[in-house]
């Protein structure tokens, strides 16, 4: 019996250690039935934080939000984290 989490799901030991790291993120994105990733998306973070593309843009802006572009994907965990809760 295989015992490995698909290849679209992130194993138990990401999900732990994001836990640990991000807290107020990972609160978030289990309210949200959202999928763990170190990276989000604009949308992805639109919804995440309820927040529209314009107000994200007016955060990165004035430089409270961090922009890291890596393909798609805009935002980091930590980026978030320390939005989230405003440290």
């Amino acid at each position: 019996m295989n015992t490995e989490a698909p290849a679209n799901l992130p194993s138990a030991d990401f999900v732990e250690r994001f836990r640990a790291r991000y807290p107020l993120l990972a609160m978030l994105i289990e309210e949200r039935r959202m999928s763990y990733e170190s990276f989000f998306t604009l949308r992805k973070t639109e919804r995440l934080i309820g927040v529209s593309t314009r107000t994200l843009q007016r955060k990165i802006k004035r430089g409270e939000l961090n922009v890291r572009v890596i393909g798609r994907a805009r935002f980091h965990a930590e980026d978030l984290e320390y939005l989230i809760g405003g440290k």
